[in-house]
């Protein structure tokens, strides 16, 4: 999938050629669903997709009756 108008492909497209190095480190924070029965509000942009999709396809899985939004 490719995002016309995302600022990181932007930048490496016009950046980045073929044999550049580049450095790169692990994700940070911390992308936890907590337990109980409340209401979940899931919202994310760019890349916080990633932990916010993991945390629907979990609640699907348990098939969880807790609102989500």
């Amino acid at each position: 999938m490719k995002i016309e108008a995302g600022a990181a492909g932007t930048w490496l497209r016009a950046h980045v050629r073929v044999g550049d190095v580049l450095d790169f480190s692990a994700p940070r924070g911390s992308f936890i669903l907590q337990p109980g029965d409340g209401p979940v509000v899931l919202l994310s942009a760019g890349i916080g997709a990633t932990p916010v999709l993991a945390m629907l396809h979990a609640l699907a899985a348990a098939r969880a009756t807790r609102p989500v939004l």
